[in-house]
């Protein structure tokens, strides 16, 4: 049975979370998404943009350690590489979509099953992100069908002329790769 410990940084309990059951390790692809256009829209992506990267379904390689949480892409013309200290320290990195400025992140809490992170990134199109890593445990024949990978986006744009659309959240759905 998998440990439920939970860690809120800074000055969380310490956590037992571990890469062998934490249910993170491995490779997903994503499934479907909900209101993924709409926030890439807001965020000032083109309509190509927006197709070419709905099309595009490249997997993520995800580790969990004691004292990491590490996010890969992997193939495609881009390629990241980002580990998040689970102590709560925020990094910096060059933004993913290829826009000047930089993306600042920390962990805020994670558990065996679930991961959150603050982003925020500079202009143009500025804004802040809470995004939410869930692992869900479904019944299935197959350790693939079991285990479903949720991210959640909570994206605020600090934009001012976006006054009325200023939030979108969206959820893209992953599956388990078996290699």
């Amino acid at each position: 049975s998998s440990s439920s410990s939970s860690s809120n940084i800074p000055g969380g309990s310490s956590s037992t979370a571990t890469a062998t059951n934490t249910g993170f390790e491995g490779r997903w692809i994503k499934t479907a998404e909900v209101n993924q256009n709409w926030a890439m829209e807001l965020l000032g992506y083109t309509k190509v943009q927006r197709a070419i990267i709905e099309r595009v379904r490249l997997p993520l390689d995800i580790k969990f350690s004691n004292s990491s949480f590490v996010v890969r892409t992997c193939g495609g013309i881009r390629t990241f590489h980002t580990s998040y200290p689970l102590d709560g320290s925020e990094i910096c990195y060059p933004r993913r979509d290829g826009r000047p400025g930089h993306c600042r992140a920390k962990v805020l809490r994670y558990s065996n099953e679930t991961v959150v992170l603050s982003l925020d990134w500079d202009e143009p199109h500025g804004g802040s992100n809470i995004q939410t890593y869930k692992v869900q445990h479904l019944a299935g024949n197959s350790y693939q069908q079991r285990n479903i990978l949720l991210v959640e986006n909570r994206i605020t744009l600090k934009t001012p002329d976006r006054a009325n659309c200023s939030q979108v959240i969206s959820h893209v759905k992953f599956k388990r790769m078996i290699r």
